[in-house]
């Protein structure tokens, strides 16, 4: 059970959704509060048409749309720069995701979001512009020319000429010392950028294993692993509840960190994670 500073902590949550999920919850999510940031994922062989009509969804009920921008799945300026003026003008768009995309394979011009923010075309118009945050580090970016510091100071810098405000959404997690740790060594090495930390909602282990050896996520996993021993617990429901009243305790604890919110992916179902938190 979540206690009553988590509960405090999580009164503006935002969650992550497929645009098939959407549509399968939207009764779930017109219930929750309004101004809530839907984020949608642009997985691999998703059509904009799909994203872009979700997104109006999101906006006519009353919601903040966060749809992703795939750098390796756009084709050029031209086509991101359509992408961006559809996406304002027919959902109402004020907030996006650049991530570098899930393919390892660019279908275009662009390979990573520093080259997205080089077109200028994220300098003004958006409220908001989130990028992934990787508390147990990246590979694709690790070996990268740029390397995932240097990314992360290059997006730094780029807080400071956008009109928009840079938020790092981190990729789920089960170590709160690791979160903790990650999030202070940013603040060490002058990157103020404030941070919002992804949490996986409730789901079976097994599936949730799955899920995160897809994300890459690595040491932590044995954290979630040591937790249930024997092969019968695998079939059981994972909760994110200790998890992130021990997180929201640290976080109050470390009054200085840039932790300002929480982001789930509710890889176990919206009505399972509404049904969890509160």
């Amino acid at each position: 059970m979540l206690n009553s500073a988590s509960k405090e902590f999580l009164n503006d949550f935002s969650v992550e959704v497929t645009p098939k999920t959407f549509f399968k919850n939207r009764e779930i999510i017109q219930n929750l509060k309004k101004n809530k940031r839907v984020f949608i994922a642009q997985i691999e062989g998703f059509k904009k048409s799909d994203m872009l009509q979700t997104a109006k969804q999101i906006f006519e009920d009353g919601n903040i749309p966060v749809p992703h921008i795939p750098a390796r799945q756009i084709k050029d300026k031209n086509e991101l720069e359509d992408l961006i003026n559809i996406y304002r003008s027919e959902a109402g768009v004020k907030e996006v995701l650049l991530i570098a995309g899930s393919n390892k394979t660019p279908y275009g011009n662009f390979d990573s979001t520093l080259q997205l923010i080089e077109t200028g075309l994220f300098n003004s118009g958006f409220e908001s512009i989130y990028f992934a945050g990787h508390p147990e580090g990246n590979k694709d970016i690790e070996v990268s020319e740029v390397g995932i510091d240097a990314s992360l100071r290059l997006k730094n810098e780029f807080s400071k000429i956008t009109e928009a405000k840079v938020i790092l959404v981190t990729q789920f997690c089960f170590d709160v010392d690791k979160i903790i740790s990650w999030s202070k060594s940013l603040l060490d090495k002058d990157i103020n950028l404030p941070i919002h930390i992804g949490i996986a909602g409730p789901s079976k282990l097994t599936s949730l294993m799955k899920y995160s050896l897809e994300c890459g996520v690595g040491p932590s996993l044995q954290i979630l692993e040591s937790n249930f021993l024997n092969i019968g617990e695998l079939v059981s429901t994972y909760s994110p509840n200790n998890f992130i009243n021990e997180l929201i305790q640290k976080i109050e604890l470390k009054s200085n960190l840039n932790i300002e919110n929480i982001h789930f992916y509710p890889f176990g179902g919206i009505k399972e994670l509404i049904k969890s938190i509160n």
